[in-house]
């Protein structure tokens, strides 16, 4: 072997082309990258970091935990004791492999994990990805929520949860407000150098979530998502008040999203007004509805905000009487020295100007 290639930085290098994990030809750069790792010793550990930077599914990560099967032929399997030891060589092995992982993809009903092996991994306390970085979560049952503290870690800055509609429906357990709580803030808890968020929870109201201390609580790391940048919420109109309650408390949120899917005949609360030191930070938003939703989300702000960019994303085709409650909303809210685009997207198609001379560019559209 050529000296050079024992100089990390020159190695990396190589391997990066060879790994090249964007475009069609990621099969088989794994598949190259795989076999790297196998030449030699140098190679090897350089190589695994690509292997298993970024991985689309969890399975591959539990392959590599020691387990006992009690039947043959059965899916039933327990983590083996070893790891109850934090220094033994089993558990040192995992963790070697594990915490190469950046970037883990987890969609539960499309690898379901055995109840079992959950229960194991949770009283063992064994975090799965103890370095991951961007975590994109599907759940949908209860097991999969009281997995997801496995997989976070306070170098994680990256979440995107969606709650799957198994969970309201067909695996739905008694306390599942309560899981559904104790899931979020175990990310706001667990994760404080979050720069990104986003949920979608279609189906049902949203618990309260304070990152406030409340009374007779123990603890609460007061940090816990203040360094939130980016977020964003996909939920029905009866979420409409936590999720801007939450939203008031961070104090570095620069870009917001919330796009709500109203049911039939559902009502939609009026949230409560921010008080004047909330959304300071705030440069970019992002809201969906109908105008009605998306002026009572206006509502809530305070005035002068230092917004330079909304997208509206108005649902079907509406009236100009709707366009300007809309409008009216946001040029409330948004100073005028700092608002610099306004975005409607709507299956109306004009072009107009506010009278401080903002333009607005509404584009056609299909109906959401």
């Amino acid at each position: 072997m050529h000296r050079a290639l024992a100089i990390i930085e020159l190695l990396t290098h190589i391997l990066r082309e060879v790994y090249n994990d964007e475009g069609p030809n990621l099969r088989q750069g794994v598949k190259d990258i795989a076999r790297v790792s196998q030449v030699c010793k140098t190679f090897r550990d350089p190589a695994l970091d690509f292997l298993w930077r970024n991985i689309n599914s969890l399975l591959p990560l539990l392959r590599l935990l020691p387990l006992d099967i009690r039947e043959e032929h059965s899916d039933t399997a327990r983590l083996s004791k070893a790891l109850w030891d934090m220094q033994s060589p089993e558990r040192q092995r995992y963790i070697s492999i594990s915490s190469r992982v950046r970037t883990l993809s987890f969609s539960e009903p499309r690898e379901p994990i055995h109840r079992s092996l959950i229960n194991d991994i949770v009283e063992y306390n064994i975090f799965l990805t103890p370095r991951v970085d961007v975590l994109r979560l599907r759940i949908s049952s209860e097991a999969g929520l009281r997995l997801l503290p496995a997989l976070l870690t306070s170098e994680t800055t990256d979440i995107s949860l969606s709650l799957d509609e198994d969970l309201y429906i067909f695996d739905r357990p008694k306390d599942l407000d309560d899981l559904i709580e104790s899931a979020y803030m175990s990310i706001f808890q667990r994760a404080p150098n979050l720069v990104r968020f986003s949920a979608v929870d279609l189906h049902e109201a949203l618990p309260s979530l304070s990152l406030t201390k409340a009374p007779g609580q123990d603890h609460l790391n007061i940090a816990c998502l203040q360094s939130l940048t980016h977020a964003a919420f996909y939920i029905t109109a009866v979420s409409l008040p936590q999720v801007l309650d939450l939203t008031s408390q961070l104090h570095k949120l620069e870009d917001l999203t919330i796009q709500v899917c109203e049911k039939p005949f559902e009502e939609i609360p009026r949230p409560s007004p921010c008080t004047p030191e909330t959304f300071r930070s705030l440069k970019n938003v992002t809201f969906g509805g109908s105008p009605d939703v998306i002026s009572r989300i206006c509502s809530v702000f305070p005035a002068n905000r230092t917004i330079q960019s909304a997208i509206l994303r108005m649902h079907g085709l509406y009236t100009n009487a709707n366009v300007a409650l809309v409008l009216s909303g946001i040029v409330a809210a948004a100073s005028k020295e700092s608002l610099q685009k306004i975005i409607m997207t709507s299956v109306c198609s004009q072009e107009t100007t506010l009278p401080n001379g903002i333009p607005i560019r509404s584009t056609p559209t299909n109906s959401c």
